[in-house]
């Protein structure tokens, strides 16, 4: 009899800005799309909306916008047998496994309000406009599963005469998944 056994663990940290809701491919998305020729920062150091939606690159990545925090955990094993039989009866033989895969999520986004500028040179005045919500908002969300996968195969594998071959099996598999979710949010904040 022969046993075999497989674990793996992989935890990701994903840490981004809040752009949009989506995080680095939206601060890349506009990177790609955005206009190299304008300027990002005023002569006075006030940051430029460089879009009518309010992008600046300085402010998404320095937490101005606020901020999306992402983590993820999985765990799969594997357990397994391999039974042969040919003492017994030549060419027949057992198979088993039971699989496990899990993953945990936790999700936490952090959007606030801020401030970019626009300039008019006519006036030489700076005026300060404000993006992102009102008030700051702030979401939670939880989320794990489980799958369960059982198997079991009864083998027959056999050359007579070295000409004739005969094989044949019987076998049985079984899934069960869990899936839980948790979701939280708060909106207004009055302060950041």
């Amino acid at each position: 009899m022969k046993f075999f056994a497989n674990l793996s663990l992989r935890q990701e940290d994903r840490n981004s800005p809040y752009e949009s809701g989506f995080g680095a491919g939206e601060l890349w998305r506009n990177i790609v799309q955005g206009d190299p020729t304008k300027n990002i920062t005023w002569p006075n150091g006030s940051l430029v909306a460089v879009t009518s939606g309010g992008y600046n690159p300085i402010a998404s990545v320095n937490g101005t916008t606020g901020y999306i925090y992402d983590k993820t955990t999985y765990i799969n094993a594997d357990l397994g047998f391999n039974w042969d039989f040919s003492s017994v009866i030549k060419g027949l033989g057992l198979d088993g496994g039971l699989y496990v895969d899990k993953g945990n999520n936790f999700r936490k986004t952090w959007q606030k309000a801020y401030i970019l500028y626009n300039y008019n040179s006519t006036t030489d005045v700076y005026t300060a406009q404000q993006f992102g919500p009102k008030n700051a908002n702030l979401s939670e969300n939880m989320n794990q599963n489980l799958g369960v996968t059982t198997n079991i195969r009864l083998k027959y594998n056999r050359t007579i005469n070295g000409v004739h071959n005969i094989a044949a099996f019987v076998a049985y598999e079984q899934y069960e998944s869990k899936y839980d979710y948790l979701s939280g949010s708060r909106t207004a904040f009055v302060s950041s």
